[in-house]
């Protein structure tokens, strides 16, 4: 097994956490924007990578720029991952890993290997592949993101309630006025 991989979002989060008495309400909301373009929508933490190690292999939906799956790759774990570049910065910035066009996904692998998503955008991308998942026999998702807040779609979260029981609800590191968390989901 791999050492666990050297995580520079979290650092670089740590160091802004540990400034906030000096800093505004803006500048972290600045440097946020700046660090999600850098690396991923939610903060990873060791305990996550180690999960999703756990879990693997692993299919990733919408991946971006493929911090999350760098992370769990480097750190023993195996992450496929998809996105159908539709996210402008993936256009522009340099991978952590390969990302594989939505178009080359292998259904069939979906009864194999658990399904990450993360951060899903609101409409329904999410949702067209949960319900993918479901009908080739997945068994576990593993969702980063909020309820009722800024991911996915209401059918998105009717189909986790529907089909899935929660396992795990782990606190990652997250930003002011964002209510992300890490989600681990087992079929019923």
């Amino acid at each position: 097994m791999k050492t666990k991989a050297k995580n520079p979002f979290l650092e670089e989060y740590l160091d802004i956490k540990k400034a906030r008495n000096r800093n505004s309400f803006f500048d972290e909301f600045s440097k946020r924007r700046e660090l999600i373009n850098k690396y991923s929508f939610a903060i990873p933490d060791d305990f996550a990578i180690q999960k999703l190690v756990e879990y693997s292999p692993v299919i990733e939906i919408g991946s971006g720029i493929g911090y999350w799956a760098h992370l769990v790759n480097n750190s023993g774990g195996k992450v496929l991952c998809y996105d159908d570049d539709s996210w402008e910065l993936s256009k522009k910035q340099k991978t952590y890993t390969k990302i594989y066009p939505m178009s080359e996904l292998n259904k069939d692998d979906f009864s194999v290997s658990s399904l990450f998503i993360c951060w899903p955008p609101m409409d329904e991308m999410a949702e067209i592949y949960l319900q993918m998942y479901l009908e080739n026999n997945g068994k576990t998702l593993i969702y980063v993101g909020e309820f009722g807040g800024c991911t996915g779609n209401d059918k998105f979260f009717e189909l986790i309630q529907d089909n899935f029981e929660l396992e795990l609800r782990h606190e990652i590191p997250r930003w002011k006025c964002i209510n992300d968390r890490f989600y681990i989901y087992t079929r019923v």
